[in-house]
């Protein structure tokens, strides 16, 4: 029976050409009516040409075309209906149903017995097709529930004749020549090109995994599979073959395989040694770090018996013992581990240290066996000794050094334990908290001062500001009252202490007991002063005698020449003049043994303001140009009344130091020394500047450049309020070479804080202290 040319790969199956079965039964049986009324028509109208000749013999097509493409009942339908027409219509007599020729009635017939067989046969037929049909239907079941595609080819495998992608490959529905570029990775055709020759060439299965081209336009992996269909001479007429999608399964297998890759690189550059016993304790791996370390003199060293390996490397019973611990943990499973193992080596004259420890596992031949982890540990020990040699080394020297260490192992320093130097000077117990920072309940009465007297708060102590800014604290100088009521000076520097991460994780401070210095540094100020109030008093002997030799003699004139008006007027301008100088010496003897403690807030450019309107009103008289530039507009501690005798003696001495019409700049700015604010005042003046042979000497005392016009105290009274103050004062010539003076006077904000020297007064010079 003919069946169509569709590819017995097509989505529908392989059927019947012009298959109407699927028709419904009356659809059928009409369609039986009108092909056997329709060949009847035929015949009426061949009827002049055949006469009664072969009345039945139009409807045989019909019979066998219904009986092939619709049913064996429409074929019997059309049987009937076709010889009762032929009968009726075409058979003599006509028009009559029953023919009176016994030879037409043979032929009728024989008509029917033909049409019978057709039935019988086309069925027959029909029903073998149907079988077909549902083999081919079950086979495609099979194919598309185990490929993800499928596909024919040419017998040259140079056509591809169709391909169902199912969505891993796109589709081919017609002939496709390019197929190899379109769907085969180009790495991998030659490998594919080979193996199909090969099965050309054998006649035998196409059996290959490559990579293709997805439908999404992604590279995947696939499993190919091609039979070849031979006729019946043996030649292959095309290849039917079917592919299933193994990408996911390759990508596994490449994860895999990377992943054992890494896993063995690992293993093998691991820096500890890692080695396997089998359950006849035979090394059978082992990785670059064993055989390069510990087994380093065992050749060669896998597939060698455990126990006669290890008896080349140790002595004979720690050879055995080692072995005795495998053959444990192989028979029983129980892990073990080694953390102390330090024995001599037998191959070599050395101590060896190993970490290690054993697991048993499955080996591949599903047999136990031991694996072996061990570190060689003997530079780390041969350190951690080192260390404890040098820790003891410190400690010793920690307790037996002639100062006082004290150390806080925390940022906020609340916990701080000293040595033995710093627990006896203390007074206290070596557990004690000196911590000024330390809870209420572990702190004791320690109390600090600064020179000034001032009590320092806990967060200006030297510890905790090293803690706090992570810098160095140098040169501090405090009083401490202890907890017994003894008052002790110290003097030491204080440094943070830093973890790995570079965080401050404490602080550490070493500390001298400086109280017999401050004692005798004292006792020589006392001295220094006894001798300079002798000095004073010859002076003041001399220098008062000579005013009031003056005063009397002009009083004595005043007297002689009362009535001389413009006489009179300049002897009493000498009177005052002489008795002025009484009065700043006086001043000067009294400011020497004075000891002011009341300090305030004050404005440095309200008190330099009421000093040069003084000065203006007293001595410039308009003669002089002061300018005043104020750059600070803040307040600072300070004792008033001594910073006013300091602006007056430096405004004074610049006055004198310029001719009528010259001139004097005054300014204020703020600024920073040794981490602490304050301000800088500058007093330039156009004057003589400073003689050569003076600037070794300006602040010593009774020296003046001004000859007997001068006592030699101003400059030396007024360094000692400075520093009494905390600041610096400094003296030199004009920086930008023109002529003239600059004083440079630096005050903190607060008093008794410690100032390096200033920018300010580096810039106008030395100062000659």
């Amino acid at each position: 029976m003919p069946v169509s040319a569709r590819n017995p790969l097509d989505k529908n199956g392989p059927r019947f050409a012009f298959d109407l079965s699927y028709l419904p039964t009356l659809s059928k049986y009409a369609l039986a009516v009108a092909l056997t009324a329709i060949f009847l028509g035929l015949r009426w109208l061949l009827d002049p040409l055949l006469g009664n000749r072969v009345p039945a013999a139009i409807i045989v097509p019909a019979v066998v075309f219904l009986v092939v493409f619709v049913g064996m009942g429409p074929a019997i339908l059309a049987t009937i209906l076709g010889l009762l027409g032929a009968i009726l219509f075409f058979a003599l007599p006509r028009h009559m149903l029953s023919p009176h020729d016994p030879g037409a009635a043979i032929l009728l017939l024989f008509y029917l017995l033909i049409c019978a067989a057709i039935i019988a046969t086309g069925e027959a037929v029909r029903r073998r097709g149907h079988e077909l049909i549902r083999s081919e239907e079950r086979f495609r079941a099979f194919v598309s529930a185990s490929s993800d595609v499928m596909y024919s080819m040419s017998p040259d495998w140079k056509e591809m004749r169709y391909l169902e992608g199912r969505e891993f490959i796109a589709d081919t529905n017609h002939p496709e020549r390019n197929w190899v570029e379109k769907y085969i990775h180009p790495q991998d055709q030659p490998q594919v090109m080979s193996a199909i020759r090969q099965a050309i060439t054998t006649k035998s299965i196409f059996e290959l995994e490559h990579r293709v081209l997805r439908a999404d336009g992604s590279l995947g992996w696939t499993h190919s599979r091609a039979v070849p269909l031979l006729d019946s001479k043996g030649e292959i007429v095309q290849w039917f073959g079917t592919a299933s999608d193994v990408t996911a399964r390759r990508q596994a297998e490449d994860a895999l395989r990377q992943s054992h890759e890494t896993f063995s690189e690992l293993i093998e550059r691991a820096p500890y040694g890692i080695y396997v016993a089998d359950a006849q304790l035979r090394i059978t791996s082992m990785n670059a770090s064993s055989q390069n370390g510990a087994f380093r003199n065992v050749r060669p060293v896998i597939g060698r018996d455990l126990s006669e390996a290890l008896r080349i490397l140790w002595p004979q019973a720690v050879a055995d013992e080692i072995t005795a611990q495998f053959r444990n943990t192989l028979k029983t499973g129980e892990p073990f581990y080694s953390r102390d193992f330090v024995r001599p080596r037998q191959d070599m004259q050395l101590v060896e240290a190993y970490e290690w420890e054993l697991h048993r596992i499955t080996l591949p031949d599903s047999q136990n066996g031991v694996i072996c982890y061990f570190f060689d540990s003997t530079k780390l020990r041969e350190a951690e000794q080192a260390l404890r040699d040098r820790t003891e080394e410190l400690m010793a020297m920690f307790e037996r050094m002639p100062a006082m260490v004290w150390i806080s192992r925390d940022p906020e320093c609340r916990v701080m334990t000293g040595n033995a130097m710093g627990t006896q000077v203390y007074g206290i117990r070596r557990d004690d908290n000196v911590s000024a920072t330390a809870p209420d309940s572990e702190r004791l009465p320690i109390r600090h001062f600064d020179s000034s007297g001032r009590e320092l708060r806990p967060e200006e102590l030297p510890m905790q500001r090293a803690a706090a800014t992570g810098r160095p604290v140098e040169n501090t100088e405090m009083e401490v009252l202890l907890p017994d009521g003894r008052r002790i000076w110290i003097w030491g520097n204080a440094t943070p202490l830093f973890a790995a991460d570079g965080k401050v994780r404490g602080a550490i401070s070493t500390y001298f007991d400086v109280s017999w210095q401050k004692q005798m540094e004292a006792a020589l100020r006392a001295n220094e002063r006894l001798a300079l109030a002798g000095r004073l008093s010859a002076t003041i002997a001399h220098e008062i005698h000579n005013p009031l030799d003056t005063v009397g003699n002009a009083l004595f004139l005043l007297k002689q020449k009362i009535v001389e008006r413009q006489e009179t007027q300049e002897l009493i301008d000498i009177a005052q003049s002489e008795v002025a100088r009484v009065a700043e010496i006086s001043r000067n003897l009294l400011n020497l043994n004075r000891d002011s403690r009341e300090a305030s807030v004050v404005s440095p450019s309200k008190l330099l303001d009421d000093s040069v309107a003084l000065i203006e009103r007293t001595l410039v008289h308009g003669s002089r140009r002061i300018q005043l530039a104020h750059g600070f507009d803040g307040t600072i501690e300070a004792y008033p009344s001594e910073l006013r005798q300091v602006f007056t003696n430096i405004l004074r001495n610049a006055v004198e130091a310029t001719s009528e019409g010259g001139s004097i700049r005054i300014s204020t700015q703020p600024t920073h020394e040794a981490g602490e604010g304050g301000v800088l005042i500058r007093v330039v003046d156009d004057g003589t500047g400073i003689p050569d042979n003076f600037r070794s000497k300006l602040f010593s005392a009774f020296v003046s450049s001004k000859g007997e016009n001068g006592t030699g105290l101003g400059l030396w009274v007024s360094r000692s309020i400075v520093q009494r103050h905390g600041g610096i004062i400094a003296l030199a010539n004009n920086s930008d070479g023109s002529q003239g003076t600059t004083v440079s006077i630096f005050l903190p904000s607060k008093i008794g804080l410690p100032a390096g020297v200033s920018e300010g007064a580096r810039a106008a010079g030395e100062s000659g202290q």
